[in-house]
């Protein structure tokens, strides 16, 4: 029996292009995005789940943990640094002072959001080998062009992996960004002039 078996790209790291990004600021299309538990227990706790694209078509899957009472800070501060990045909220001064306390939205908001062509800035590191994995931090407006210039750079915190190797250390200048995991878009050197966000059009009303 012949049997033809056709690639579609899935690769270790992720899915079609160009292969594995190198570490860098990139932006990235968003597409994709749904809250639900895991594919192997639908039951299990809710999560949101997404897809980042490159232009040239590699694709990386992330999820983050929803934010409600009980968590710990840190997964609110990570949901909300997304969100604005990807220019959902409007009132970003407002949301990066916490003034998204006691304010409600629902998942069909924010994935009918997510799903509207919407794009995001992020920091990518890359995985350097065996069981290691990336690291992201998403990027607001006022952010890119001081991370991509290093005056202010971003922690390499990834772990050690097999085969040696050590993290690199962040400089004074270094600004704190809570690190959403995901993943990301295209090389900087391919990007016109980054938009403020203040300027998208409400797509929540909060």
């Amino acid at each position: 029996m012949s049997i033809v078996i056709e690639f579609e790209g899935h690769g270790v790291w992720g899915v079609g292009g160009g292969g594995l990004p190198s570490d860098g600021v990139y932006q990235g299309a968003i597409k994709n995005a749904e809250i639900r538990g895991s594919r192997l227990n639908p039951d299990s706790e809710k999560k949101l789940y997404w897809s980042i694209v490159f232009p040239d078509g590699y694709e990386l899957y992330q999820n983050a943990t929803l934010p409600g009472p009980g968590k710990k800070p840190g997964v609110e501060k990570a949901f909300v640094r997304f969100l604005l990045a990807a220019g959902v909220f409007n009132d970003v001064d407002g949301a990066k002072a916490g003034g998204l306390k006691g304010k409600k939205v629902t998942g069909e908001q924010i994935v009918n959001a997510l799903n509207s062509g919407k794009s995001v800035w992020l920091d990518f590191k890359a995985p350097r080998g065996r069981g290691d994995r990336d690291q992201t931090t998403y990027l607001m407006a006022d952010e890119v062009e001081a991370v991509k210039d290093g005056t202010a750079p971003i922690k390499d915190g990834r772990a050690p992996y097999e085969g040696g190797g050590t993290t690199q250390q962040a400089s004074a200048k270094a600004i704190t960004l809570p690190g959403a995991t995901a993943s990301m878009g295209a090389p900087t050197t391919a990007q016109p002039p980054v938009a403020e966000i203040s300027a998208v059009e409400s797509l929540l009303s909060l």
